[in-house]
Formats: C-alpha cells, sequence, structure tokens
C-alpha cells in the first residue's frame, strides 16, 4: 500500500512538473509575443519621429529658399553648372544634400521611404531635374555622389507611374 501511495504521489509530480513546464513555455512565448510588439511600437514611435524632424527640416525657411531659387531658374540655367553662379550651386547643393540626407536614414530603415515619395514625389523629381547639370558633375567626380537622393528620385518616378 506505501508502494502504491508513493507511486501515485511520483505521477502527480510527474504531471505537476510537466504542467508547470507547458505553463512556462506559455509564459515565455507571450513574454516573447509582448517584446515583439513593443519592438515594432517603438520602431514605429522612431519612424514618426525621424519624419517629422524630415518635415521639419524640409520645410526650413532656409531649405525653402534654395529649393525656390533652384525652380525659379530651372531651364534658364545653362546645361553646364560651370555656367551657374555660385549661389544657384549652392541651392542645388542645399536641396540635394537634404533630400540625400532624407534617403540615407530611408535606407537605414530610419525612414519609411513610402510617405517620402508618395507626400514629397513633387519636389523630390522637380529638384533632381532642376539640379542635374550639378548633380551630374559631382557624379562624373564620384559615381555615386547623392545615390541614396537618386533612389528617392527613382521611386517617386515608379509610383508616379502608377498613379500613387
Amino acid at each position: 500500500m506505501a508502494q502504491e501511495i508513493f507511486m501515485g504521489a511520483q505521477i502527480f509530480w510527474m504531471k505537476f512538473g510537466a504542467l508547470a513546464t507547458a505553463a512556462t513555455g506559455v509564459l515565455y512565448l507571450i513574454i516573447l509575443i509582448v517584446l515583439v510588439v513593443q519592438v515594432r511600437l517603438q520602431r514605429r514611435a522612431v519612424q514618426a519621429q525621424m519624419f517629422a524632424s524630415f518635415f521639419t527640416r524640409n520645410q526650413d525657411k532656409d531649405l525653402l529658399d534654395a529649393r525656390r531659387a533652384l525652380y525659379d531658374k530651372a531651364g534658364m540655367k545653362p546645361e553646364n553648372p560651370e555656367g551657374w553662379c555660385l549661389d544657384e550651386t549652392r541651392a542645388a547643393e542645399k536641396a540635394c544634400n537634404a533630400f540625400d540626407i532624407t534617403g540615407i536614414l530611408a535606407d537605414l530603415g530610419y525612414l519609411d521611404r513610402k510617405p517620402i515619395v508618395k507626400h514629397w514625389r513633387g519636389s523630390l523629381i522637380r529638384t533632381w531635374e532642376a539640379a542635374r547639370p550639378v548633380i551630374e558633375l559631382r557624379r562624373q567626380q564620384t559615381p555615386d555622389y547623392w545615390e541614396p537622393f537618386k533612389k528617392l528620385v527613382e521611386a517617386a518616378r515608379q509610383n508616379e507611374n502608377r498613379g500613387l
């Protein structure tokens, strides 16, 4: 009889151990899910903050003035950037650099490329086209100069063709 009680207790503890192991596994799974959700929420918060930063930066008076100066004289400037005045070249470089930094942040995953391309499509393409002589000159010296900006422009053109 003592042996039966001992066997019953042993079975009870085996079942209890299995149940405790299963409960621990479920608890770890829940913790993992919560962590994944937190990481995703944190990433979205960082992207939202970076997008707000991008938006604020691109609405900065100096940058707006640089893009306006570039756009105002687009088509009137010589195709050779050597004929551009220093202020025109600097305006083109400032506008291109701002979009290049945006492209770098998108490449690194800090900014979501889709809303930038969707909402800034016109500015991306217009800036690239207006600054083309300066861009080509810089890219002759360094072929991948402003490459992240170029990727944004290419994505904007693809979206333009899809009617997005």
